[in-house]
């Protein structure tokens, strides 16, 4: 039996661990020193490799087929050694050393500043990228050309998911707290071959080759499924964008997409019917939005969601929650005081951490007005230049993430929280 809420759910964790490695690829790793591998003979494998895997058969061709990708292989790794072996691009921006090699195979160093991955492939195509590919669709036409690509891939170890998680786990050990799931752990440490001192590397390993799209989308869910397993509450609470988001797609339609694999489905909200009038003009549909549902674990939860109108006030409600967050706060706060945020000496700056009232934004939604002492701790406030504030110092942001991370436990719904500059007490 499907549960299509709890199925929902799942999949709404899935499209934000999707959109946090996308956003860690744009952000971080593009940017990393890439060393990229390039052979005829190893281009060449690939192609094949990936032609037979997608004609499900052993790969037939001729010596003339064989003859005409050779050419266009060589040339294109020939045409491509030499634009690496000038040592610049010519902008200046990039910068590239030979590990070794020839016009037939090569290894280069490529740093600079700037998007190291877009530039690769910008390089790939003035060396003429183009032409091979255009000459292995012409050759395999039988299989059709939507799923196939020429692309960069990242080798083994070097993956997206690899790097972030081995970041995070540099990150999560450093910070001293024990795994959520042992196992699980141990098992990410093996399958993302986890080196505390190799992960602080900031080398990405990258070849060209010829793959069917998605290949390897199944590897990286799961490595991403062991890191939540493993550090699931620090991550959720240190790492930007891990936490589970709101659901993107109709509940109705995963509904339908698990009837037709044969699936039982349970927890279906049942559609509404749209009433309609007999007329010559054109009717309209009033839009439904997809239905919310309630996870158990909620029940006892303060409910935020919806908004402050003159008709249904919630000053009052949100109000019962000010003494509730005071009480927990203290400890939340220095529970997230961890380099390179401020570090908990003396308890004195989160003891001094209160939220004093709660009103409503413009839109109407909660703004929980929080306060910590200005002398001393003002001078690590953002917008000070004293040599002492960072953007991690901020108290403002350890402030945020400390009652977000309270408020999980608390109340669900969309919510803000202000902290006047220089804690303004």
């Amino acid at each position: 039996m499907v549960d299509i809420a709890r199925a929902t759910r799942e999949l709404g964790a899935q499209i934000e661990r999707d959109k946090l490695l996308q956003q860690y690829r744009l952000k971080r790793s593009n940017l990393k020193p890439h060393v990229f591998s390039l052979s005829v003979e190893g281009f060449k494998a690939s192609i094949y490799q990936g032609v037979s895997a997608l004609r499900r058969k052993d790969l037939r061709i001729s010596q003339k087929q064989d003859t005409e990708i050779t050419d266009a292989v060589e040339r294109y790794i020939s045409e491509a050694y030499n634009i690496f072996k000038s040592g610049k691009s010519g902008s200046g921006k990039f910068e590239y050393k030979m590990i070794g090699g020839n016009n037939r195979q090569f290894k280069v160093r490529i740093t600079g500043e700037g998007d190291v991955f877009s530039h690769l492939k910008r390089v790939r195509e003035a060396a003429g990228l183009r032409r091979v590919s255009n000459i292995v669709k012409n050759t395999f036409r039988n299989i059709g050309t939507k799923n196939i690509a020429f692309d960069l891939s990242h080798m083994e170890g070097s993956t997206i998911a690899d790097q972030f998680s081995s970041e995070a786990l540099a990150r999560f050990e450093s910070s001293g707290f024990a795994p959520q799931d042992p196992q699980a752990y141990e098992k990410l440490k093996t399958s993302i071959k986890y080196n505390p001192t190799k992960s602080k590397v900031a080398e990405i390993k990258v070849e060209d080759t010829f793959y069917f799209l998605n290949q390897s989308t199944t590897e990286e869910a799961e490595v991403m499924k062991l890191l939540d397993n493993a550090v699931g509450d620090w991550a959720r609470e240190n790492i930007e964008g891990f936490a589970q988001g709101k659901v993107l797609h109709s509940v109705r339609q995963i509904a339908q997409k698990a009837k037709k694999s044969g699936a039982k489905v349970s927890n279906v909200p049942a559609e509404q019917k749209s009433s309609s009038k007999t007329s010559t003009k054109t009717i309209k549909h009033k839009k439904q939005r997809a239905p919310t549902f309630i996870i158990e674990k909620y029940k006892d939860k303060i409910e935020l969601l919806g908004r402050e109108t003159a008709s249904t006030p919630r000053s009052e409600q949100w109000s019962l929650l000010i003494p509730r967050i005071n009480s927990r706060l203290d400890a939340k706060v220095r529970e997230h005081m961890i380099a390179p945020r401020l570090v908990n000496r003396s308890g004195q700056f989160a003891s001094s951490v209160r939220v004093e009232s709660v009103t409503s934004t413009a839109q109407g939604y909660p703004l929980f007005n929080a306060t910590y002492d200005n002398e001393p701790y003002g001078v690590f406030a953002r917008g000070t230049f004293n040599g002492w504030n960072t953007p991690e110092r901020d108290p403002t942001k350890l402030i945020e993430v400390s009652i977000r991370s309270l408020m999980k436990d608390l109340a669900k719904g969309r919510f803000y929280v202000s902290v006047p500059k220089g804690g303004s007490k």
